[in-house]
C-alpha cells in the first residue's frame, strides 16, 4: 500500500512517511529476488528513518523513539550482510581481473561468494518476512502519524548542530575517524534533504550535490576497506600468496580514498559554506 501526504503533514510526518514508503515497497522487491538496488534502496530508507527518529526526536514520542531505533538497528544488521557480499563480489570480480590468478582461486572465491549471498539473503528474506518486521513498520506508521504538528520547528537550530559538529571533526586520516565522519557527512545530507523545503533551493541542492561528492568518496574507503578486511578473514591457506595480492589491491584503494579525502577536506570542497542558515 503506497503511503500518502496528508495536507496538514509537516517535515516530520513526511519525512517519516516517504521512508516508511520506499520500505514497504522495496521490501516486497528484496523477497521476490536477490537483485542488488531493491535491497540498496531499502537500506538507504532504514537509515533515513533511524536518523530523522534521532534528529527529530523532541516532535516525537520518545518512549516508541527509542524502541524504533532498537528495532531499526537490528533489521540493518541484517540487511549488511547481504549487502556487504554484494560489494564484496563486485569489487573482487574487478581485482581478479587486475591481477594474474590461478583458476582455482578463482572459482573458490567465487563460490565462497556465491555461497555466503545465498545464506545472507535467505536471512534477509526470513527477516522481512517475520512479524516482528511487520511490527516494526506499523509501528513507524503509528509514530509518524502522532509526531506533533503543533510545535513549532526551528530548521536552522537544527541543522547548526550539526555543522558544528562536522567542523570539530579533525582531518584524521585514520579509519576510525574517517568512519565517524563519513556518517557525520551522511546525517548531515539527511537533514539538508529534510529541511530543503525551509532553504533556498538551488543553493540548498548544490550544497548536498557537494556533500554527496564527499561522501562517494568516503564511501569507497569503507568498501575498500570491508573489502581488504573479508578476504583476509577467508580460509583459502593453500593461496595465502595470491591471496595477499588481492588484499594489497584493496589497500590501495583504501590510501587513494583516504589522499583524496583529505584534500577535499583542506579545500572545503564539503558543501558546509554553500548552506545558509537562514531559513526561508
Amino acid at each position: 500500500m503506497r503511503e500518502r501526504f496528508r495536507p496538514h503533514d509537516g517535515p516530520v510526518q513526511k519525512a517519516l512517511v516517504a521512508q516508511l514508503g520506499s520500505m514497504r515497497l522495496n521490501s516486497a522487491k528484496v523477497r521476490q529476488g536477490p537483485a542488488v538496488e531493491p535491497l540498496h534502496d531499502l537500506r538507504i530508507a532504514s537509515l533515513r528513518v533511524s536518523f530523522a527518529l534521532k534528529f527529530f526526536k523532541k516532535f516525537l514520542s520518545t518512549g516508541n523513539t527509542d524502541r524504533l531505533q532498537d528495532e531499526f538497528a537490528r533489521a540493518r544488521r541484517v540487511m549488511a550482510q547481504r549487502r556487504d557480499w554484494d560489494i564484496f563480489s563486485s569489487r573482487i570480480k574487478k581485482d581478479l581481473q587486475v591481477i594474474n590468478t590461478s583458476s582455482s582461486l578463482k572459482q573458490t572465491i567465487l563460490e565462497i561468494i556465491k555461497a555466503q549471498k545465498s545464506k545472507a539473503h535467505k536471512d534477509l528474506v526470513k527477516m522481512l518476512r517475520s512479524s516482528r518486521y511487520k511490527k516494526m513498520l506499523r509501528d513507524l506508521k503509528e509514530l509518524s502519524s502522532a509526531a506533533s504538528s503543533k510545535r513549532k520547528l526551528k530548521p536552522q537550530h537544527l541543522l547548526r548542530g550539526l555543522l558544528k559538529g562536522l567542523e570539530r571533526e579533525q582531518a584524521a586520516l585514520q579509519p576510525p575517524e574517517l568512519h565517524k565522519i563519513r556518517i557525520a557527512f551522511k546525517h548531515l545530507r539527511y537533514a539538508c534533504e529534510f529541511l530543503a523545503v525551509f532553504y533556498d533551493e538551488k543553493k540548498m541542492q548544490e550544497a548536498i550535490r557537494d556533500i554527496v561528492k564527499v561522501q562517494d568518496v568516503l564511501g569507497e574507503h569503507q568498501d575498500a576497506e570491508n573489502t581488504a578486511r573479508m578476504l583476509s578473514r577467508l580460509k583459502i591457506t593453500e593461496k595465502s600468496e595470491e591471496l595477499g595480492k588481492l588484499i594489497e589491491i584493496e589497500k590501495k584503494y583504501t590510501l587513494d580514498a583516504r589522499k583524496k579525502f583529505s584534500k577535499m577536506y583542506r579545500s572545503k570542497r564539503c558543501g558546509l559554506r554553500k548552506i545558509n542558515l537562514t531559513a526561508i
